[in-house]
C-alpha cells in the first residue's frame, strides 16, 4: 500500500478511494473463496492442492509456481521499499542525512534487501516444524 499510494494518486487523483474500492472487490471474493474452499477441505497447500483436486496435477501445479514466482517478486520489491524507509529513518533518528542517502548506493542496498529478506525467511520459519 505504501509503494503504490503515491504513484496512485498521480495518476487517477481524486478517484482513489473509488479505485482502491475496485481493487479491493475482486481480493475480497478471492479470500472469501480461499475461506470456503479451506471450511470444505482444510488443506495447508492451499493454491496447489485445491487446483489440483478441481482441474487436475497440471493446473495444480502451474497454479503452485505461479503462487511462488509472485511471492518472490512481491517480497524482493517490499525489501526494496523498506531499504528506503529504514534508510530515511535512519538519517531522522540520528540526524545525518548522509545517512538516508544510503538507499541511493546500490550495493548497500542490495545487500540491505538480502539482509530484509533473510530476516522475514527466518521469521516464517520460526514455526514450521
Amino acid at each position: 500500500m505504501t509503494s503504490s499510494l503515491g504513484p496512485t494518486a498521480l495518476e487517477v487523483g481524486k478517484q482513489v478511494p473509488a479505485v482502491l474500492l475496485l481493487g479491493f472487490i475482486p481480493m475480497f471474493f478471492v479470500a472469501m473463496g480461499y475461506k470456503e474452499l479451506n471450511d470444505e477441505m482444510p488443506d495447508s497447500g492451499t493454491t496447489f492442492t485445491w487446483a489440483s483436486r478441481a482441474f487436475g496435477p497440471y493446473v495444480g501445479w502451474m497454479g503452485g509456481w505461479g503462487f511462488l514466482a509472485a511471492n518472490i517478486i512481491v517480497l524482493s520489491n517490499l525489501a526494496g521499499v523498506a531499504v528506503d524507509f529504514f534508510y530515511a529513518f535512519l538519517g531522522q533518528v540520528f540526524s545525518g542525512p548522509h545517512l538516508a542517502d544510503l538507499a541511493g548506493n546500490t550495493l548497500v542496498n542490495v545487500v540491505t534487501c538480502l539482509a530484509f529478506m533473510g530476516i522475514s525467511t527466518w521469521l516464517c520459519l520460526r514455526g514450521v516444524e
